[in-house]
């Protein structure tokens, strides 16, 4: 068993977890050495949802490639058609400079065809697969325009929304524009509510700073209404200052219907090497409910909460064999599965040294924070402080998996349980999110995915096909397959940790 395995098999029988009482006595012991504590790296654990999670090394989940080269050259959105995959390629990057294309894919056998190239589609981005009883299915494109610097924002030139007609044979028919030009700049991710087409605009807003790098100043995202019908864009939540928005999905869970936007760049700054822009930062998910869909009308726009997971060690030197050590998360920061208290008692730390934790933290916070209490033997109740630390997130973030995740696909079956299927380019990694936030799920991270960008679940939940911009030969791209989640799988993920035995908040030893 892996060292880290080892640790987190023990705390099941270490760890408990109880309400926090202050005590009037607030002072620091003076019998009590202070503790150590190593400087705080990434955890590549478990998420505390499960309890027994999905090892990111099981084979099953092995990206396979269905389509590897060209013609395919620099590939971004996939969609799923009643019969096709349907694949957005710019056909642009450092080596080539291709027709922008789309092109449909036939997953059975990964046979390629040319679906639609027209001088009318300049940089198509994303896509939307419409289908609807009694009408012509549609392709719903976000064409990004003019991008004179690759990967940075657009003119605004050509820069518009259009829908392709799909025959019944899966081939174009005809093409209309939706919107062009202004407000429109640098066009991304999109969806259909109802008759209304959401986009999301990397750039269409305000130039803005942000609050932790008041000296960087960078163009704001922007989130876009537009009839299916064609017409003048209409801008929803002005107020909200989005740093470089690019995902826009909708899906329905339990608690209702929701749209979804990723601004790949709205969470805490990023100053890691993955970090390619002055204003990069880890990436921040919103959702607004859909109160109605025809005409649109949406709720508040809230944050989903995503977090990550860290381990430290704490040294134990000095801790009398008679006290208990008590840990009270700070901020955000929690235990095992959402715990903000965890008791270490006598028992637990007969014999030891030191104290391995695994601690939760909100990915829009900098610091873990605690503070650690001791407790005295019974039959007194009291306890003291006995530091408050404040740990610095290791900045090279070498574990985190929501750093650049430009889309969020959340599967269609009812039995999937909301989870959406989210990719990271930088971390090269699938991840599963709970549909209100939590710590993300990896299926798989690293080889074969090179720069993975987009995603797509089947209707069927059984597949989830992933677009990889620099997978081929030659710069070119690959189209993976994974096999979803199955009901076991995802039962396992979204188990609630609860007390004792439910997750992996520390060992000591």
């Amino acid at each position: 068993m892996p060292r880290t395995a080892a640790f987190i098999a023990s705390a099941i029988s270490c760890a408990a977890f109880v309400p926090l009482v202050h005590s009037q006595d607030m002072s620091i012991a003076s019998d009590v050495a202070v503790p150590e504590v190593q400087y705080l790296k990434p955890f590549s654990g478990s998420a505390p949802f499960s309890v027994a999670p999905i090892s990111t090394a099981d084979p099953s989940f092995m990206p396979q490639a269905i389509h590897s080269g060209p013609p395919i050259i620099e590939a971004k959105g996939i969609v799923e058609g009643r019969r096709f995959l349907y694949i957005s390629d710019t056909g642009k990057d450092q080596t080539h400079n291709e027709q922008a294309t789309i092109w449909r894919v036939d997953p059975s056998n990964g046979m390629v065809v040319q679906f639609y190239r027209s001088p009318l589609l300049v940089n198509s981005k994303w896509l939307f697969y419409l289908q609807r009883d009694g009408e012509p299915d549609q392709l719903i494109v976000s064409d990004f325009g003019e991008e004179p610097v690759l990967h940075q924002e657009g003119t605004g030139a050509g820069a518009k929304v259009l829908a392709i007609e799909v025959l019944a044979d899966g081939t174009a028919g005809s093409a209309r524009v939706l919107h062009e030009g202004p407000p429109l700049r640098s066009p991304q991710g999109i969806t259909v509510i109802g008759e209304t087409v959401i986009v999301s605009d990397a750039a269409a807003g305000e130039p803005s700073k942000r609050y932790d790098a008041p000296d960087v100043e960078y163009l704001s995202g922007a989130v876009f209404a537009i009839p299916l019908g064609g017409g003048v864009p209409i801008r929803l939540f002005p107020d909200q200052t989005f740093v470089t928005l690019v995902g826009a999905d909708s899906h329905t869970s339990k608690e209702g219907t929701f749209l979804k936007v990723m601004d790949i760049d709205g969470g805490r700054h990023d100053t890691s090497s993955f970090a390619w822009m002055p204003h990069s930062g880890f990436a921040m998910l919103y959702r607004a409910e859909v109160l109605s869909d025809d005409p649109l009308r949406l709720g508040a726009l809230t944050p989903v909460p995503l977090v990550e997971k860290f381990q430290i060690t704490v040294q134990l030197d000095g801790i009398r064999l008679d006290q208990s050590i008590i840990l009270e998360g700070w901020r955000g920061t929690t235990f095992g599965g959402g715990h903000q208290t965890l008791v270490l008692t006598p028992s637990d730390l007969s014999g030891k040294t030191e104290l391995i934790l695994a601690v939760e933290s909100p990915t829009t916070v900098p610091t873990i924070q605690l503070r650690l209490h001791v407790s005295e033997p019974p039959p007194s109740t009291e306890y003291r402080v006995l530091r408050d630390l404040e740990l610095a997130k290791d900045p090279t973030n070498g574990n985190a998996v929501i750093l650049d995740n430009k889309r969020t696909k959340y599967s269609a079956r009812s039995d999937t349980m909301g989870l959406g299927a989210t990719i990271d380019g930088l971390s090269r990694s699938l991840s599963l999110l709970p549909p209100e936030g939590g710590i993300p799920v990896v299926l798989w991270k690293g080889s074969p995915f090179v720069s993975p960008i987009g995603v797509e679940y089947s209707s069927d939940g059984e597949l989830i096909w992933v677009t990889d911009h620099k997978g081929g030969a030659d710069d070119t791209s690959t189209i993976w397959k994974i096999r979803g989640p199955s009901i076991i799988d995802q039962a396992l993920i979204l188990a609630p940790a609860t007390g004792p035995g439910m997750g992996d908040a520390g060992v000591a030893r």
